[in-house]
């Protein structure tokens, strides 16, 4: 006998409005009826919506719906006890027409079709339809084992298959539980389909206490590719590489981590290629989203859905019609997942915010909130999933874990927060930190061949996914990693080398940054400067500390960072600042500044980048800041590019092309009035004057090198600002820096200016380095002396290296002169000597005597020094020739020279004056011996 009872109610149907689509008449219940609090549309209610158009090439940057998503909700009556079954004779067959029914008829489970499945009339849907699921009362026994079959738009029915129980529901005290909620199978992909047959299997009354099952059919069109910034592209079966700038759609400010410590950096990893919700179409959460502070893991999922989608444009539909399943029959704020795979490795964001921060969504019960859900499109438990997937997985998995400092390969301690999984409530595990959902829950997802069950075949992909997010967080080599806190948003996931933390084009201020190394010798790190709003300069930071404030509202305006330790001789630290109004700035490195100041301009993103020493800026220099100076170089017949902050500008090594001419100017307004003026030394001209801010400084296209400049600040500007430069000379190399008209490079030695750097700062601010020569100037001064000598007296007068005293006669040196010819430098030169039984004598100047006369007492040691430019411009040697120890080795610059404590005699004494840094006339071994 088979059991017949009626559904209690009509067919009921409802259509969700996706982005302004056009909704279709259908029979619709007031939201009443529905009981989950979401609004029904009246039938024959319509709203207006744009439809788009694809363009010839390029991305895609949206979607824009050609028509509605429809929800149908269909109530279904299973039959109280087990049905009389039939043999199995209309099993390929499709049910007899008069037992179809429409949107004004009932369902029931009353036609046996083989022996175990009892199965229904089908069901006309009104409008095609992809997607299939049936959904109950949360919290009431499951319904039997149910199946489904469809008839496909061309008028075939396929064959049965089963639907998978889904137990995912949100956490406790998030939005989402507060709201009513069905559960439900996982959502099947059917391809287009107008029918459908539902079923039980086995015995129904085993499991069978919910009095209100439903079938869910979800239909949405599959549109083309529509640009709305940009150009877009042609959708395949191959993908689409998104742009992975584009801006997700977000919601709620997130709940963020208060330490910033450098533990988490050394995680940063590059972020894959996203495809953002308004790529694939996706509808704005329902209600405010949850986010926490961390992320402990990822769980991974499959969809259970079809894998016939041959198209991307198909995937985006099967997205689509998920997040209208969860949000509107679920009764959920929006797609359960974090981010979705497609079967290409195509990586979709899921639900809101999730590339952003750690959004609490709804996948895996009791370990929805801090975990990670990623699923696969499609159903693995029947197919293989291709490999690329699988890695295309890790990589997003690695991409958020690392902004949160987690190891993928690790595993973790958790106590089962919740009933609802596979575990009692209180239970303790230690689990992987990326696992599959069938390890915490009672399924099959994600599938046998994604994770099979002990003694199940198929393909084990989870050490796969493993390794690729491991992989992705593995910066190979020095790297630097930072992450900004923006309003509202708070901390943001770590970032590396180039990538941009903090946001564009959204106006949110950055706040703080924090910044740290990875791959560097030991003891290496790295600092961090913030000039903030209405507190100005804080004091630096070192690495892993925040870099600025949170929590106070207040704007980050610029900042500087700067390397310690070993790394800072080998590499050197590249960053910039997108600013309020201004856009990219130019890059600066190693102290200089980034940003604005005095102009109340918010810094709203920053990029860092690790280079070794003497690298080329990542990008234009320009100018990093509004307290920078451009500036650059006419060389063969060309001028170069400008750059900014220290910045080469130039050819340094290359004799053949030596600058002619340089221009600086500023590219902001300053604060204060004044401007920047430029001279310059020309070969065959000498000093030229003064030129206004953006004028030639030299000569082009007459051939003439530049050898020297000048460059000064006027105006209230030079009061509150110092300007500092420095060149780079043909055989000299790069000579110190000079600040604020000071000459800078050589005269009288007809050597070119091959380079130039300028730096701007605030005045009394440190020199970039060193200052003590920044000017060459004529050729070396004429150097005399002569010694007074035992038995003979004084000689007469040597010069440059010559000897003055004897050597291997034992005659001891009492005395010695020292003198200067003509210079164009100031200075002079000066003597002390160490002597017998009188220890060291007070220095005494130019053709004064160093020693004595007429008491016969040896000179053991001397010293000799030159005074103020000639110092910084010119190196003295000298060295000695000592009782039994013969020559001794080369010193330098007020260095002892000789013998004391052993009653050596001082024989005789070599001198050299030479340009400031040019080599020692010989080795430099042992130039004093003392007892």
């Amino acid at each position: 006998m088979k059991h017949r009872q009626a559904v209690v109610g009509a067919l009921v149907a409802t259509t969700l409005v996706a982005q302004g689509a056009i909704a279709v008449g259908a029979v619709a219940l007031g939201a009443a009826a529905l009981g989950r609090g979401h609004d029904a549309v009246s039938a024959g209610s319509a709203t207006s919506g744009t439809v788009g158009t694809a363009t010839a090439a390029g991305q895609v940057t949206s979607w824009e719906p050609a028509g509605e998503t429809v929800v149908t909700e269909v109530p279904v009556a299973l039959p109280e006890s087990e049905p009389e079954r039939v043999p199995d004779v209309l099993a390929a067959d499709p049910p007899p027409e008069a037992a179809l029914t429409t949107a004004a008829g009932s369902l029931e489970l009353d036609t046996a079709d083989d022996a175990d499945r009892a199965a229904s009339g089908a069901v006309v849907s009104g409008s095609v339809f992809q997607t299939v699921a049936v959904t109950w009362p949360e919290g009431t026994r499951t319904p039997p084992e149910l199946q489904v079959r469809v008839r496909s738009v061309d008028g075939d029915w396929g064959e049965w298959f089963a639907l998978e129980d889904d137990d995912a529901a949100p956490d406790p005290g998030t939005p989402e539980a507060n709201r009513e909620q069905r559960g439900g199978t996982s959502p099947v992909h059917v391809g287009d389909a107008d029918a459908v047959q539902v079923a039980t299997v086995g015995d129904a009354t085993e499991s069978l206490a919910a009095d209100d099952v439903q079938l869910t059919l979800i239909g949405s069109p599959e549109p083309e590719p529509v640009m709305v910034s940009g150009t877009a592209s042609t959708v395949s079966t191959a993908g689409f590489t998104a742009d992975a700038s584009a801006t997700s759609v977000t919601a709620t400010a997130a709940t963020v981590p208060t330490e910033v410590g450098d533990a988490a950096a050394t995680f940063a990893t590059s972020k894959p290629t996203i495809i953002t919700r308004a790529q694939w179409g996706a509808k704005a959460p329902s209600c405010a989203l949850d986010k926490t502070g961390e992320l402990r893991g990822a769980v991974v999922h499959h969809t259970a859905g079809g894998n016939t989608y041959a198209t991307q444009a198909a995937a985006m539909q099967q997205i689509r019609n998920d997040q209208a399943y969860h949000m509107g029959t679920r009764g959920w704020c929006d797609l359960g997942y974090n981010f979705v795979v497609d079967k290409w490795g195509n990586i979709y964001e899921g639900r809101a915010g999730s590339a952003d921060a750690a959004v609490v969504s709804v996948h895996a019960t009791g370990f929805n909130t801090g975990w990670l859900g990623v699923s696969f499109l499609g159903n693995y438990d029947v197919t293989a999933l291709p490999v690329a997937a699988a890695q295309a997985a890790g990589k997003v998995i690695g991409w958020r874990l690392g902004a949160y400092g987690v190891d993928p390969t690790g595993t973790v301690s958790v106590t089962v927060p919740t009933t609802g999984t596979k575990y009692t409530a209180g239970t303790k595990l230690t689990l992987p930190r990326v696992f599959g959902h069938k390890d915490v829950s009672a399924t099959a997802c994600p599938g046998r061949y994604i994770e099979p069950s002990a003694g199940q075949s198929g393909t084990n992909l989870l050490p796969t996914i493993r390794s690729a997010a491991a992989a992705a967080q593995k910066p190979s080599g020095p790297a630097v990693t930072y992450r900004a806190h923006v309003a509202d948003l708070g901390w943001l996931g770590w970032q590396a080398d180039g990538q941009t933390a903090g946001t564009t084009g959204q106006s949110r201020q950055v706040e703080a940054v924090a910044v740290s190394l990875t791959g560097v010798a030991s003891g290496s790190g790295i600092d961090c400067q913030a000039h903030v709003a209405s507190r100005g300069w804080l004091a630096w930071v070192p690495a892993g500390q925040s870099c600025g404030t949170s929590g106070e509202n207040l704007r980050l305006e610029s900042i500087r960072f700067r390397l310690t330790g070993p790394a800072a001789t080998t590499h050197e630290i590249w960053y910039r600042a997108y600013v309020q109004g201004i856009g990219w700035m130019g890059w600066t490195r190693s102290g200089g500044q980034a940003g604005t100041e005095g102009l109340s301009k918010r810094i709203e993103a920053v990029q860092l980048m690790l280079r070794t020493v003497d690298s080329e800026a990542p990008g234009t220099a320009g100018s990093a800041s509004n307290r920078s100076i451009n500036y650059r170089a006419y060389t063969a017949r060309a001028w170069l590019n400008w750059q900014g902050d220290g910045t080469l500008s130039g050819n340094v090594g290359r004799t053949d092309r030596p600058l002619e001419a340089v221009q600086v100017t500023f590219p902001y307004a300053q604060k204060w009035a004044g401007s920047v003026q430029c001279s310059a030394h020309v070969s065959g001209a000498g000093w030229k004057g003064y030129v206004g801010d953006g004028a030639t400084c030299g000569t082009t296209g007459q051939s003439r090198r530049l050898e020297a400049v000048r460059v000064r600040l006027t105006g209230t500007l030079a009061t509150h600002m110092d300007v500092w430069y420095r060149v780079y000379v043909s055989q000299f190399g790069w000579l110190d820096w000079a600040s604020n008209g000071q000459d800078a490079g050589s005269t009288g030695f007809s050597r070119a200016i091959e380079g130039i750097q300028v730096v701007y700062t605030a005045k009394g601010t440190a020199a970039p380095g060193a200052t003590d020569v920044p000017l060459r100037v004529g050729k070396v001064p004429t150097l005399s002396y002569r010694g007074h000598v035992q038995s003979i007296g004084w000689q007469p007068w040597v010069t440059d290296g010559a000897m003055a005293g004897t050597a291997g006669r034992s005659l001891r040196a009492e005395a010695l002169q020292v003198a200067l010819g003509a210079s164009t430098v100031s200075g002079s030169i000066e003597c002390r000597a160490h002597v017998q039984t009188v220890g060291w004598q007070s220095w005494v100047g130019a053709g004064q005597t160093c020693g004595t006369t007429g008491m016969s007492r040896r000179v053991e040691a001397v010293q000799l020094r030159l005074t103020e430019d000639l110092a910084k411009q010119f190196d003295l040697y000298y060295r000695v020739h000592a009782q039994t120890y013969g020559w001794l080795g080369w010193t330098s610059n007020a260095s002892s020279s000789g013998t004391q404590g052993l009653s050596r005699r001082l024989e005789a004494v070599e001198i050299r004056i030479v340009p400031k840094g040019q080599p020692a006339p010989g080795s430099t071994t042992g130039p004093f011996v003392k007892g």
